[in-house]
């Protein structure tokens, strides 16, 4: 008799932490993402008709954006799209264009820490540089 015992990856990246256990990078990468897409499990649409979700141009979207509407992963399916910039297709209830309008608005902690030092970095090359021209 076995016995069928599944652990998730998001289970898995824990004991490695708790317990400061050794796994090669390649290995934590592939648990970090699959721990990512555990969403995914919940989705509505995954027993769904993709066609509903990849409209021809010009398609009907009205079916997928009801049942995103129902969705309990709807906020997670839109984050991804919008973090995948994912072009085509209704995620999280919303088509390409409706999320592309979104996006402007958006602007991650780890994007604007990025703009910040990088105009830190500017703005002290720019005073090196005027050091150097008046000294």
């Amino acid at each position: 008799m076995a016995i069928d015992v599944r652990v998730s990856p998001q289970t898995i990246l824990e004991l490695i932490e708790t317990y400061g256990l050794i796994a090669s990078p390649r290995a934590l990468a592939a648990l970090r993402e699959a721990s990512e897409l555990l969403w995914q499990e919940q989705a509505l649409c995954k027993e769904a008709d993709p066609e509903q979700f990849f409209p021809e141009k010009g398609g009907a979207t009205t079916n997928a954006k009801k049942l995103c509407k129902a969705c309990p992963v709807r906020g997670e399916c839109l984050e991804y799209a919008l973090s995948h910039d994912e072009r085509f297709g209704i995620w999280g209830g919303l088509s390409e264009r409706e999320r592309r309008r979104l996006k402007p608005r958006r602007r991650s902690p780890r994007r604007t820490a990025v703009v910040a030092h990088s105009e830190e970095v500017a703005a002290s090359d720019y005073g090196a540089l005027a050091t150097r021209r008046v000294g």
